[in-house]
């Protein structure tokens, strides 16, 4: 079933109690009066496993894959998405909330707090499955807590449809590809589009042309691993790079406004409105195009061409995700769900297993010994290229792995670079500077901002964003998304200190940027109470929802909400008053503040009085700073969960 879920920590704590019969009794048995575990009702009489994931991890075909061989599973999956995921991971994997099975690209991030927070697997038979070079990337100190998963495959994917029209012709050396993206930019498409706006696909986009010259190789190797440690400087060592970079600049294939640009704005550009001919995905592309912008063209994929030599053409290979074990799950009393999900993973460390979990084509390059993916017609061009060992490791400026502070400085300077505002010395120099108080300084929690006295659950945090909103537009209401990214939040705010990075894990700016010049800002929307009443439907009704793991709710602060999350769409809303309790006049107008309009199914039809260009992180710091730095969920029950009315599950 199609579920998103948000859990309290005690969920971890106790989520096998859910299995109760009736449905009030399993969801109080959990104490979770405070947050929402499910839009479906859990389950009865199966065992109910929780499992993190990210984005870009294929989780339809793992929950059907899980819960097919496992009848007796019930596969619960939340989803993590922040501008600081390897943050918000290592502050989850501290706070006890984390879920039972961890998928996630982040693992090297928090190696120093595996010991503590994941189960030691190296005691496991099935760990023997794993290609070996892989397994040593996983271990720490000699022992093992996570395993790898399979791994993407990031290459130049090209318009098929479009080739075979102009009649453009496969490159196979680097001189070829830069004549080719001449011809196509004089057809008045634009050759290669790039997005740069995170750090990941703004590095990849510099590391890739030019890695035999700066990356690969034993000597190179060597001075990666230098620089990781603190012990080499990227002056002179990367001017090959940046010169490159400079040409393909002049080439008009990367520009500074390439950095505002989102990764769903680019795809839009290629799969739907095909005014690019070229861009930097991984395997999924052709999947991407099909199922989510509906795209009649095909597409195929090509290695990169760092120069002219037969050997110079190269695929780069990037973690999908890792996999581990919470290691509460070893806790007295665990014995039995530490058996099933271990169960669970060894089936995954199987060839059966990992297939099942691909959707029935292993299309990604397998983590396990002796198993291969499968050729067709969108990866046939790369076939070669894999063949005679083409396939390249992702660079990464430190040992943390990808969005480390070097790899954000240099992001920043590459624009600066381009600009002209900045020399390849000085954004080398500036990276070396980040590097070395990263490294002195060790894991980076970030600028203090304030308190939180106690644990905030994602619907807690989402009504704290709509007091917070409120109070900034001097609403009468205001409201926000608990559990999407776009428009809302699916984060957390852990007990303890607050800092620059907590807050802006509570984004709610992430997501392809909408065509309305005033997206992703605070909105004061007039509407009438029967128009607010319609409105507090759309999240979970709207047709792009229902169809993803994300089935999200409004909360809201100056209105009082009672919420059934297991009930049919059209009674989740019991009851909707102002916060004094009185009725809501239909005929009424109210001033709702609100993050922008979310992706529904149609365009805001309400009058908009003003937009506020305040980021969300200034606005949350000012509120915490009102609130004399310390602040704690409400408890004035402005947000009522009913667990009573149950609809029948599919």
């Amino acid at each position: 079933m199609k579920r998103f879920f948000i859990l309290a920590a005690v969920v971890i704590a106790d989520v096998s109690a859910v299995l109760v019969s009736c449905g009030i009794s399993r969801q109080s048995s959990v104490a979770s009066q405070n947050d929402v575990l499910s839009l479906d009702p859990v389950a009865k009489g199966k065992t109910p496993v929780t499992v993190r994931t990210e984005f870009n991890i294929n989780m339809g075909d793992f929950e059907k894959a899980i819960e097919s061989q496992f009848p007796d599973v019930d596969i619960i999956i939340r989803f993590h998405a922040t501008r600081e995921t390897q943050y918000e991971l290592h502050q989850s994997l501290l706070s006890g909330t984390a879920e039972d099975i961890i998928l996630s690209p982040n693992m090297p991030a928090v190696k120093d707090i595996v010991r503590d927070a994941l189960f030691d697997l190296s005691g496991e038979s099935f760990t023997d499955n794993y290609t070996g070079s892989l397994i040593a990337s996983c271990e720490k100190d000699g022992r093992l807590y996570y395993l790898p998963g399979p791994s993407d495959t990031y290459g130049i994917i090209y318009d098929k449809t479009l080739f075979r029209e102009h009649g453009w012709q496969i490159p196979h050396s680097y001189t070829e590809f830069i004549t080719l993206c001449r011809t196509i930019q004089a057809s008045g498409i634009r050759a290669f589009q790039p997005s740069c706006k995170y750090a990941r696909q703004a590095q990849l986009v510099f590391t890739a042309f030019c890695y035999d010259d700066v990356f690969g190789g034993i000597e190179n190797e060597d001075w990666l691993q230098k620089y990781q440690q603190g012990k080499a400087a990227m002056a002179d060592h990367l001017l090959p790079a940046f010169k490159k970079y400079r040409e393909l600049y002049e080439l008009g294939l990367i520009q500074p406004e390439d950095f505002d640009v989102e990764p769903g704005n680019r795809s839009r550009m290629m799969y739907t409105d095909h005014t690019c001919a070229m861009i930097i995905e991984n395997q999924m592309a052709q999947v991407y195009a099909e199922k989510q912008f509906k795209s009649d063209h095909e597409f195929g994929i090509m290695p990169f061409w760092c120069g002219d030599g037969e050997n110079s053409d190269h695929l780069m290979a990037v973690s999908n995700y890792y996999l581990a074990v919470n290691a509460l799950l070893g806790a007295k009393g665990k014995e039995a769900k530490l058996k099933k999900v271990l169960s669970i993973i060894r089936y995954i460390g199987t060839p059966e297993g990992q297939t099942a979990i691909a959707g029935g084509h292993f299309l990604l390059p397998p983590p396990l010994r002796n198993m291969t993916s499968e050729p067709n017609s969108f990866n046939e061009t790369m076939q070669d290229t894999v063949k005679k060992g083409g396939l390249i490791s992702e660079v990464a400026l430190m040992a943390s792995g990808n969005n480390n502070p070097a790899e954000k400085a240099l992001q920043q300077g590459l624009r600066l670079y381009l600009e002209g505002a900045m020399t390849a010395e000085q954004v080398m120099a500036s990276c070396d500077a980040v590097r070395n108080a990263a490294l002195t300084r060790g894991f980076l929690r970030g600028t203090k901002i304030g308190t939180a006295v106690s644990g905030f659950t994602n619907m807690e945090a989402s009504l704290f964003i709509a007091d917070v909103l409120k109070q900034k537009a001097q609403a009468d209401i205001g409201l926000c998304i608990a559990g999407q990214t776009m428009c809302g939040t699916t984060s957390c705010i852990y007990k303890g200190d607050i800092t620059d990075k907590d807050i802006a894990s509570l984004e709610l700016s992430l997501g392809e940027k909408q065509k309305n010049p005033n997206d992703k800002k605070l909105w004061l929307v007039s509407l009438t109470g029967e128009q607010l009443l319609d409105l507090l439907h759309q999240p979970y009704t709207c047709s792009r929802h229902t169809t993803e793991f994300r089935q999200p709710y409004f909360t809201a602060s100056g209105l009082k909400i009672e919420f059934a999350p297991w009930a049919s769409d059209d009674k989740k809303l019991v009851s909707v008053t102002l916060a004094d309790g009185s009725a809501i006049d239909l005929k009424k107008a109210y001033t709702v503040a609100m993050w922008c309009w979310p992706d529904f199914d149609y365009q805001c039809p309400y009058t908009v009085l003003k937009v506020f260009d305040d980021s969300l992180d200034s606005i949350v710091t000012d509120a915490i700073a009102k609130a004399g730095g310390t602040i704690t969920p409400f408890k004035d029950g402005r947000f009522k969960l009913n667990w009573r009315i149950i609809k029948k599950r599919s």
